[in-house]
């Protein structure tokens, strides 16, 4: 999990520059919504898991940081990020790892 945290870190960008960004929410909420493709669910599951691994060790994505505990399930993770992005249609032409980032922060606050 670490060379994939690792690989998702050099595509990360600031919210502000989606246009340089490997996936935007709207990207990345399809992808989580298309419940019909094993494919996307999966690549789903597996950028959001990337980018919460990357906050393990006290990581900060884009000045973005997450405290989660180790019992959380990529289900749990994956719903949270999927909530955040429908409820900010706004922000969802951003960046999806500044999103995914900014979703766990919400949910999971350092203290």
């Amino acid at each position: 999990m670490l060379r994939l945290s690792l690989v998702l870190m050099l595509f990360m960008g600031s919210p502000a520059r989606a246009g340089e960004s490997f996936f935007t929410g709207n990207t990345l909420l399809s992808l989580c919504n298309d419940n019909g493709s094993d494919v996307n669910w999966g690549r789903c599951s597996g950028y959001v898991e990337g980018i919460s691994d990357s906050f393990s060790g006290g990581g900060n994505i884009s000045g973005w940081k997450a405290c989660l505990s180790g019992n959380i399930t990529s289900d749990q993770i994956r719903d949270i990020v999927v909530r955040f992005l429908v409820n900010h249609p706004e922000k969802r032409h951003y960046a999806a790892s500044g999103l995914v980032a900014a979703a766990l922060e919400e949910a999971f606050p350092c203290p």
